[in-house]
């Protein structure tokens, strides 16, 4: 008899570090003084408490302003606080 067998493509879950199994935990958002002064989308997206669609909304329609580097992109410190 053959064993129960998983689907190939579905990984099982990861476990969370407070063991109750959930993936749903955000990043504590880091105070001013602590980011860097040209910060990623990324720790924007974190000090500003939005998704990663909403935060490059703000980039793509200039209500969050930006400077490119080729395919880099960084924005100022000053700009989160406006």
């Amino acid at each position: 008899m053959k064993a129960a067998s998983r689907h190939p493509r579905r990984r099982p879950l990861a476990k969370s570090s407070n063991g109750n199994g959930t993936n749903h935990h955000a990043p504590a958002p880091r105070r001013f003084e602590e980011l860097p002064d040209m910060c990623s989308p990324e720790e924007a997206r974190e000090f500003l408490r939005l998704g990663k669609n909403g935060i490059y909304e703000l980039l793509k329609t200039g209500a969050l302003p930006c400077k490119r580097f080729g395919r880099l992109i960084r924005i100022p410190k000053t700009a989160l606080m406006e």
